[in-house]
């Protein structure tokens, strides 16, 4: 059997986003800067997607790890900066932070993949200059807790949401989206960068586009060339991503409802291993709302999280046991940092290597089929056997 990856966004595309792309190629305008026609996908969807977080600005760009990079830059996180990284995440979360020149310092996260604010202070120092929050398997963090400590210390917040669109999370000075194809709504690629800071929006905005300032929504079109103000790259996002995007932001409430009746049958198969008490499914906590992309599992032995993990991946479940994650997770990372010689801190490391050999999320996957149902069934009895 293949392995089953979620893919919620994707495979909720229909001839909407058909119809969209056939929209955009027939007026010509495939760069949101200009075209054959005045563009206005990128716009649009940047007016659209405010709106739905509650923010005053919005920033499109061409993945999630361009709004991290151009988050940290309107920050003014630099060389000699230090950054507080949870040690769950993604690859980028690490090198966004490394090639702004500053130092990712790692910090525990809970069993439920978001930060241990309990180690939020260990994790201070005089270089501190960010901490950046990642709301991972669109668990929403405990933001109350971080922006009160980020006040206190003068740091600022720039949260991860790449994974938390449609979930209760709320928010930091700057937040990231991600629209890459694993994602619950997705162009492709893409990403976005949220705020209600002007001067942190304008910055970025030129940041994403080779240090100009042409891009920033309401100014006076057209839209010419200019003296660079500052350095920057090009970030841009394409109408053609936009316009897929824009389609899906309106199937948003009809996915996370697919994915919430997914995962209740999932855990329905799961209930034999659950009663077990080897296993225990996680939910958010203090009514925070996820977004049913994943479920998060917790074993109560590292043994019973491996066994779990082999049973489920020989039935093509799409798991992460974190702590045999190269990508995701702190092993992973401390690897690949140390062979690089690359600058890091770890605070808590014994704390989140033990939680990383007991701590599973698997992807959802709302179009599973009896078939293959049947054969997670028979991973469950293959667990319970081995235990």
């Amino acid at each position: 059997m293949n392995e089953w990856i979620g893919f919620p966004g994707l495979r909720a595309m229909g001839e909407e986003e058909r119809q969209a792309l056939e929209r955009v190629l027939s007026r010509g305008a495939l760069y949101r800067g200009t075209g054959l026609a005045p563009p206005e996908e990128v716009e649009g969807c940047e007016e659209e997607l405010a709106r739905l977080v509650g923010r005053k600005h919005v920033l499109m760009l061409n993945s999630g790890t361009s709004a991290l990079l151009a988050a940290l830059h309107a920050l003014g996180v630099g060389e000699g900066d230090e950054v507080i990284v949870p040690s769950y995440g993604w690859l980028t979360n690490v090198s966004s932070v490394l090639y702004v020149g500053a130092t990712p310092v790692f910090v525990p996260v809970g069993p439920g993949l978001t930060v241990d604010t309990s180690f939020l202070e260990q994790a201070l120092s005089p270089r501190t200059k960010a901490i950046t929050p990642i709301h991972a398997c669109g668990w929403p963090c405990d933001m109350e807790t971080i922006r009160g400590f980020a006040r206190k210390h003068g740091l600022a917040v720039l949260d991860d949401a790449s994974q938390a669109l449609g979930s209760s999370a709320t928010w930091g000075d700057v937040t990231a989206y991600s629209f890459q194809a694993f994602k619950i709504v997705t162009g492709g690629e893409g990403g976005a960068l949220a705020t209600d800071d002007t001067s942190l929006y304008l910055s970025a905005v030129r940041f994403h586009d080779s240090g100009l300032s042409r891009m920033a929504r309401h100014r006076p079109k057209p839209m010419g060339y200019e003296v660079p103000v500052g350095l920057g790259l090009n970030l841009r996002m394409s109408e053609l991503e936009a316009a897929l995007i824009r389609v899906q932001l309106r199937r948003l409430p009809q996915i996370r409802e697919s994915l919430k009746k997914a995962s209740r049958i999932l855990l329905d198969v799961f209930a034999p291993a659950l009663a077990s008490g080897g296993v225990r499914h996680l939910t958010p906590p203090d009514g925070a709302i996820d977004n049913g992309t994943f479920l998060i599992f917790e074993a109560a032995e590292a043994r019973t999280a491996h066994a779990f993990d082999a049973a489920l991946k020989q039935a093509g479940c799409h798991i992460h046991l974190v702590s045999k994650d190269r990508t995701h997770g702190l092993p992973g990372w401390l690897e690949y940092l140390d062979t690089n010689r690359l600058p890091h801190r770890v605070v808590g490391r014994d704390v989140a290597l033990e939680r990383s050999e007991r701590v599973l999320a698997l992807h959802v996957n709302w179009a599973l089929t009896e078939t293959e149902l049947a054969q997670v069934r028979s991973a469950v009895g293959s667990f319970l056997t081995s235990i």
